[in-house]
């Protein structure tokens, strides 16, 4: 069996992020994502939540919003 693709797949522009300590799902899968989907950054957060966004919903917020507002120009 062959290893996923996601290139071409994805055109938009794409953030990932991780917790770097989650337990459940690698920072590595991050990593690969990013590396494989073009132009997408990955973001490493503090932490070992698997739900990443829970901790502290205000840093992902502002994650978002940077990331939209960049990419809505």
């Amino acid at each position: 069996m062959s290893a996923p693709t996601v290139e071409g797949a994805l055109t938009a522009p794409n953030a990932v992020a991780f917790a770097r300590r989650d337990a459940i799902t690698p920072i590595e899968h991050g990593r690969w994502l990013a590396d494989h989907i073009p132009g997408a950054r990955l973001r490493e957060l503090p932490g070992a939540d698997h739900l990443w966004w829970l901790p502290e919903p205000s840093a992902i917020a502002d994650l978002i919003t940077d990331f939209t507002e960049e990419h809505s120009r």
